[in-house]
């Protein structure tokens, strides 16, 4: 198993997460609101999701 820990920026985060959700059809403003929800998630600690 790698060890290694990756730093990804969390704009490229977003914008992976919210272009993907567009590719799956979810509208672009419904996307961006999917994306930044999970994201502060995330960022605040709260990994349940």
């Amino acid at each position: 198993m790698d060890d290694k820990i990756w730093h990804v920026p969390v704009d490229t985060i977003y914008n992976f997460m919210k272009d993907t959700f567009v590719s799956l059809g979810t509208p672009e403003e419904d996307a961006k609101i999917c994306a930044d929800v999970l994201i502060e998630s995330d960022l605040r600690g709260i990994e349940s999701h």
